[in-house]
């Protein structure tokens, strides 16, 4: 059994010119539980990261990309900013907790950000259509539990894990 936590907090000098993605995926799967996990965890983490740092740290609005023309511009403003980051921060606190029949792994993530309405996200169960806003639902679908917290600008996504021997004595 393993439970373990770590946190790392990224600055804006290092938004600039690292992604943290590679080196949070390593750390994951360094657990064998976590290893056969490895593509969806990393679609969690990437979806949960671009959008503290596209729409928390530097402030980008989703609806900028609504035709090819939009998705430019969004990418093209994203490059700029980020290039020009002075400040701003992204946290992120992952724990691991076994259980009886396999673990979770609890990923926070916060971001300098002033947050959004969220409230008004969950009310719609988010957009399901367009070129933006299907990346928290698959992130929802992927996890257990997903939860935003504080002003928006920190969530939490909870997902579990069984041991194959309990997934084979359920099907």
């Amino acid at each position: 059994m393993q439970e373990w936590h770590f946190s790392l907090e990224l600055h804006a000098q290092t938004l600039r010119n690292f992604d943290p993605l590679p080196l949070l995926l390593h750390i994951l799967v360094e657990s064998p539980e976590l290893a056969v996990h490895k593509g969806v965890l990393y679609t969690i983490l990437a979806e949960l990261y671009s959008n503290a740092l596209d729409h928390g740290v530097l402030g980008l609005d989703s609806s900028m990309k609504a035709d090819a023309k939009g998705f430019a511009t969004y990418y093209s403003q994203r490059e700029m900013l980020l290039n020009d980051l002075m400040q701003g921060y992204i946290r992120f606190n992952i724990k691991h907790v076994t259980t009886s029949t396999g673990g979770k792994l609890i990923l926070r993530i916060e971001d300098s950000g002033s947050g959004f309405d969220y409230q008004q996200y969950l009310n719609n169960n988010f957009k399901k259509e367009g070129y933006s806003g299907r990346g928290i639902l698959l992130v929802r679908d992927l996890c257990e539990e997903f939860h935003y917290l504080g002003a928006g600008n920190c969530v939490e996504a909870i997902y579990s894990w069984q041991y194959p021997d309990v997934r084979e004595q359920k099907t």
